[in-house]
Parts: C-alpha cells; structure tokens; sequence
C-alpha cells in the first residue's frame, strides 16, 4: 500500500468564490486505482493518514483525515472527534 501526497487548491468558499491557488490542504492519503480514497487501506493505516491547511495570514493547521458515517472529514483535534467547519466532498469524483 502507498500512501500519495493530494495537493488541493483552489477550493471555493464565501470569501473566495472563484477559489484562490493560495489557500488549500496537502492531503497524504491511500487511493485507489480510479483516484478515489482508499477506505480499507485508509482503516490500516489512519494515523499516516494526514492533512494540512495553508492559508495566507492564519496559522497552519494539521490534522487528520478522517472517515465517518456521513463521509470523510478533517480532524485537527488529536483523539478527538472532529468538529468539521465545512465537510469536503472528498466522496465526489470529478
């Protein structure tokens, strides 16, 4: 199993309709072979399994992914459960 490095910009939000190539997460994750995240792999491996989130002016936050009932989620709060602020579409393929 490999783990692949997911760079994601350019996300759409109320201050950023358009999206904006400097805000954004580095997403390390199992895929499977269709690009879609691995949620088998992902359960034997889910403490590889790590977010970042860059934006300019704020605090990096880390974290890590996390798939739940309603889909997968970022927590930034170790052994804790997460408390989403938006829920990414992560489940969607383009």
């Amino acid at each position: 199993m490999t783990l692949s490095r997911i760079h994601l910009t350019l996300a759409r939000t109320a201050d950023h309709p358009e999206g904006d190539p400097d805000h954004g997460y580095d997403i390390i994750a199992p895929l499977e072979k269709d690009g879609g995240l691995d949620v088998k792999a992902w359960q034997r491996h889910r403490d590889d399994c790590t977010v970042h989130r860059f934006a300019p002016g704020e605090d990096d936050e880390r974290g890590h992914l996390i798939h739940g009932r309603r889909g997968w989620v970022f927590s930034y709060r170790p052994r804790h459960p997460p408390i989403p602020r938006r829920r990414l579409h992560l489940d969607h393929r383009a």
